[in-house]
């Protein structure tokens, strides 16, 4: 999972493991639209690669994304709220019907 992640994302992007079936991606200096496009690049890579489970079997995979954007004026204070930002948006995704993006943007016109 690791690899399709670094090969949906830039160079210079971070793929980090962040629990049991959570990464975290990193995109340094990203607009909200390169970070949507990256996160729906992400979706397309992982839903279009069968994964191998044992030694004959492949496995359709989807993925969930929370996207969430550090800027100067957004109000997080941390790198910790930034973090608990994105996991809301990713369980927004995921009741959402899954395989899906969900930005900060969007998930508080929800909310609204």
């Amino acid at each position: 999972m690791a690899r399709v992640l670094q090969s949906a994302t830039r160079n210079f992007d971070t793929v980090v493991r962040y629990g049991g079936d959570e990464f975290v991606v990193l995109l340094p200096n990203a607009s909200e639209q390169v970070a949507a496009m990256v996160s729906k690049r992400i979706c397309s890579a992982v839903a279009g690669r069968p994964h191998k489970v044992g030694d004959d079997k492949e496995i359709q995979v989807t993925v969930s994304v929370g996207c969430a954007r550090m800027s100067p004026n957004d109000g997080f204070g941390s790198s910790a709220g930034l973090l608990e930002a994105a996991d809301r948006c990713l369980y927004a995704a995921k009741s959402g019907g899954r395989n899906r993006v969900v930005m900060l943007d969007s998930l508080s016109q929800q909310q609204s």
